[in-house]
């Protein structure tokens, strides 16, 4: 079990991030910056009904259950369902959680408490919501509950 103040961040920003961090997204994705972003900059990318996720990957030596947030930058333009996909390191869909995005952001926003194994474990943010929109990639935070 991680002690009590165990945390990792896994910002947009690959540059920012530690060994056992890492956020991939495709060509597809757009970089920004703003003043509620984490660190520097976010990436952004239109909705639309393609797999097209922006992954925010960590590394857990051991099992644990472990708390997910997601900061953002909101706006009117923002999805109002995002959709967050959490898996376990086995690759397996632990939830799909939908962020409202026009609202929360520049803070920490709760996606749930999950039992996480040992390994690349990851939270994806996909493009796949109503049209008209954009979903924000920012930070994910992983910490003990």
């Amino acid at each position: 079990m991680p002690d009590p103040n165990f945390e990792i961040i896994v910002d947009s920003n690959q540059a920012l991030n530690g060994p056992n961090a890492q956020m991939t997204v495709s060509n597809t994705w757009v970089t920004a910056s703003g003043p509620t972003d984490w660190e520097t900059g976010y990436w952004w990318r239109s909705t639309q009904a393609v797999s097209d996720a922006a992954v925010f990957s960590f590394y857990l030596d051991a099992p644990a259950t472990l708390t997910v947030d997601a900061w953002w930058t909101s706006g009117t333009n923002r999805s109002v369902a995002a959709p967050f996909v959490v898996y376990n390191s086995a690759n397996q869909k632990l939830a799909t959680v939908h962020a409202n995005q026009q609202q929360g952001g520049g803070q920490w926003n709760g996606l749930g408490t999950y039992n996480f194994q040992a390994g690349w474990n990851h939270i994806d943010l996909s493009c796949w919501a109503a049209q008209g929109y954009v979903v924000v990639a920012d930070a994910v935070r992983v910490h003990t509950p």
